[in-house]
């Protein structure tokens, strides 16, 4: 019985501790906020896209179509420096 608890207190450890690694990252990593900036650089893109395709201003994308988007979006956040 003494085992028992011993094992069920470690595995209790390591989910807490699992759990915490993800924010753990997102801290490292510099926060989980993009600034104003690329906030303003991303809604610029996204407008741009968009007026390309209206298809893609739609609410409720396939993953495909999410995927395509982002490669849309791409070329011109790294015109502006993102």
């Amino acid at each position: 019985m003494k085992h028992l608890m011993k094992f069920m207190a470690s595995i209790m450890v390591l989910l807490w501790l699992s759990g915490c690694m993800d924010t753990a990252t997102r801290l490292w990593n510099g926060g989980p906020y993009i600034s104003k900036k690329e906030s303003l650089a991303y809604d610029q893109c996204f407008d741009e896209v968009s007026a390309q395709d209206p298809e893609m201003a739609k609410p409720d994308l396939t993953q495909a179509e999410l995927l395509e988007f982002g490669y849309r979006v791409r070329p011109c956040m790294e015109r502006k420096g993102y």
